[in-house]
């Protein structure tokens, strides 16, 4: 459990686990430590993630409209049928990230994101392992 400027709050699932629903258009979650949350179908619109981690997370059906995710470390986080129309993906670190059925994601979003065995939506004709050997070198 955690708290913001703006409203959130959390819903027990099973087990120690939680969801956070957000209602937080604005968020300011900038260098945030969210690893392993469940943030799925948050509302996260022009929220700033930037340099956040958010390491195996899901952010399921989330909206990301707009949200600046730069440089930020999406490894291995789900991001299925999340809507990231307008976000900011430059610098980020989205190996092992899933995008399946990702709403308004383009390859222009992530020609400047760092893919290595990243699963893409078949839509984008991007190499899914571009970046595995710059990554080994961070």
């Amino acid at each position: 459990t955690f708290s913001m400027q703006r409203t959130i709050w959390n819903v027990p699932l099973s087990g120690n686990s939680r969801r956070v629903v957000s209602q937080a258009p604005r968020a300011d979650l900038t260098s945030a430590t969210l690893n392993y949350v469940n943030l799925g179908f948050s509302n996260l619109s022009n929220a700033d993630l930037m340099r956040s981690s958010l390491v195996s997370s899901y952010l399921g059906f989330a909206n990301l409209v707009d949200a600046n995710l730069t440089n930020t470390n999406l490894t291995g986080a789900i991001l299925t049928g999340a809507d990231l129309s307008g976000a900011n993906l430059t610098g980020a670190n989205l190996s092992k990230a899933v995008f399946n059925f990702s709403k308004n994601l383009t390859k222009e979003q992530l020609e400047s994101a760092y893919l290595c065995d990243t699963e893409l939506p078949a839509f984008i004709s991007l190499n899914p392992d571009r970046d595995c050997e710059i990554l080994k070198q961070r």
